[in-house]
């Protein structure tokens, strides 16, 4: 490493051990099925992932809320059967269809009057009987005050009091919403309780599940559930340790309550409060397990992102009302996700691709099984590369290099002075202003530190090396330029192992960044051994090409 720091950082799992993760699913309706075929692939014993949290917004809070209760993805729904099939969560509620936790509004289904709603047919009647209403205005207006009838004004005024009477109208309803929560909070209950035991469920008259029962029975896992307070327009975090006392049901209730959909979700312990869906403020909520990688920097993140194909040009033309609406409302929604994301480290990112609608909950079965099998498939392919077959690749050559480095160093005279502890990183861009370096990989990988993990390209050898794309050797005392002298560096510098007496640094090009551009990374050794025989040993133009080529291979092998 080109400044001794004790890090190395990177979505690397555990040597010898298992991974430890954190979940976050992201909100996005009926899309969200995905969600069970992603957790599918995180289960893969592949991965070795031991799950310590998983955190939610709308749909994404559902499964958030199941997997911190221990169900896993065939519990959730089974796609080799589905239901009825005696497993699968609807099953464990008594539900034939996911339509049900819509409840009732009085002897009509809540999502038959949402299905009613959703219908182009009665939107095309509704708008037919809105035109109908203006025209009658001009008939009543006339009859009532037959002198004004002929005033262009008069009649403008009547169908501008009819439209604003129509308008709040439509107002009342979307506060009111089609549909209540309280019979999906009672079946999310009844789902929770079945793991949780101990206790009725709040549709047969007993206390719901609260955050501390369920840590309390299952403690390996920290749920976190996001959604919008309406009267302070803050998002609300709700979890073990930020609202123990709050059933979790109500919390999932709350962030699942589309505005329009349902009428605003009331939580115990926040009396006269008011909640709306959890995607209004922040849909892939990665910043509330904050303070969990603080605790404990080794974790890895993964943010299960739901996404769908993009809009068709042609969609946007002056006139195309409709699909531009729908496209500012989803960048709205779906658009914040790089935000909810940034300054996360050990971050995995996958994209799930959707097909269906925000509210096809009324999906087949057959479809619901494609999406999963789609959501499985997307991100087993992600996890797999980022959590198994590329740390392993790199840190293999990682570790090749460290042997073809001691081999050269132990065939060089010393005058007597010991070979030393020679160490090998890789730093990898970060982001894309081409300011920050990552030291991704590493060997030996027995110490890492987050705080040191990253490098700034101005002030660093390993920066200076990606710049010019050219080999550079220092030695103790290391010039101030390149060995982070900046007092933003200072405590990178107290990080640094004292006992580096040299450093070399090599850009790696690699067939997607070829020589002439920027290269695909850089090298660095660092030894705490007789920099002279350093130099003499790894400045042999043939061995830098050696050593270069075992981790170009790795960057092809991965289109690095």
């Amino acid at each position: 490493m080109s400044h001794g720091a004790e890090a190395s950082t990177g979505p690397a799992p555990a040597h010898g051990g298992a991974t430890r993760a954190l979940l976050v699913f992201e909100g996005g309706g009926a899309k969200g099925i995905a969600h069970v075929g992603a957790l599918a692939a995180a289960e893969d014993p592949l991965l070795a992932l031991d799950i310590r949290g998983a955190a939610g917004t709308s749909a994404g809070a559902i499964v958030a809320g199941l997997v911190a209760a221990g169900y896993g993805s065939r519990d959730i729904f089974d796609p080799q059967s589905g239901p009825p099939s005696g497993r699968g969560v609807l099953d464990t509620l008594g539900l034939s269809s996911p339509t049900e936790v819509f409840g009732r509004r009085g002897p009509v289904s809540g999502w038959f009057l949402l299905s009613v709603l959703r219908s182009r047919r009665w939107q095309s009647a509704l708008l037919l009987g809105a035109f109908a209403v203006l025209a009658g205005v001009d008939v009543a207006a006339s009859a009532l005050a037959p002198g004004a009838a002929g005033s262009p004004w008069y009649a403008a005024a009547a169908q501008l009091a009819v439209a604003g009477l129509a308008l709040y109208a439509g107002l009342l309803g979307l506060r009111l919403g089609v549909c209540r929560t309280d019979a999906f909070a009672d079946a999310y209950d009844k789902a929770l309780r079945a793991r949780v035991g101990n206790g009725g469920t709040a549709g047969g008259g007993g206390p719901r599940v609260t955050f501390r029962e369920l840590h309390d029975a299952l403690p390996g896992r920290v749920p976190k559930i996001v959604a919008t307070r309406v009267d302070t327009g803050e998002a609300v975090v709700f979890g073990t340790h930020e609202t123990p006392g709050v059933p979790v049901a109500e919390a999932v209730a709350a962030s699942v309550c589309l505005p329009g959909v349902f009428r605003p979700a009331a939580v115990s312990g926040f009396p006269g409060a008011l909640f709306y869906d959890g995607g209004l403020v922040s849909n892939l909520p990665v910043w509330t397990f904050d303070e969990e990688r603080l605790l404990d920097p080794d974790a890895v993140t993964i943010a299960f992102e739901i996404t769908a194909p993009p809009a068709p040009r042609e969609d946007f033309r002056l006139g195309r009302v409709w699909p531009w609406l729908l496209a500012t409302l989803r960048a709205a929604v779906f658009g914040a996700g790089v935000l909810d994301r940034r300054g996360a480290n050990g971050l995995v990112g996958v994209e799930l691709r959707s097909s269906v609608g925000l509210l096809d909950f009324d999906m087949p079965a057959a479809k619901v099984r494609q999406e999963i099998e789609n959501g499985r498939r997307a991100a087993s392919s992600v996890l797999l590369d980022r959590l198994v077959e590329r740390p392993r690749t790199f840190d293999r050559a990682c570790d090749a290099i460290r042997e073809l480095a001691e081999e050269a160093l132990r065939a060089r005279p010393r005058d007597g002075a010991p070979a030393g502890q020679t160490r090998v990183f890789l730093a990898v861009p970060l982001g894309t202003s081409g300011r920050v370096l990552q030291l991704a990989f590493a060997s030996p990988r027995a110490r890492r530190t987050i705080e040191a993990s990253v490098l700034p390209v101005e002030g660093s050898q390993a920066g200076q090396s990606w710049l010019g794309g050219e080999a550079l050797f220092d030695e103790a005392p290391f010039d101030t330029r390149t060995n982070l002298g900046a007092p933003e560096n200072a405590r990178r510098r107290e990080l640094t192992r004292q006992a580096v007496q040299w450093r070399l640094t090599l850009p790696i090009f690699s067939a997607a960044r070829p020589p002439g551009g920027r290269p695909a990374m850089v090298l660095c050794l660092d030894g705490d051994g007789a920099p002279a025989a350093a130099r003499a040993a790894l400045l042999d133009e043939a061995l830098a090409q050696r050593l270069a080529a075992v981790v170009s291979r790795a960057c092809d092998a991965f289109g690095v």
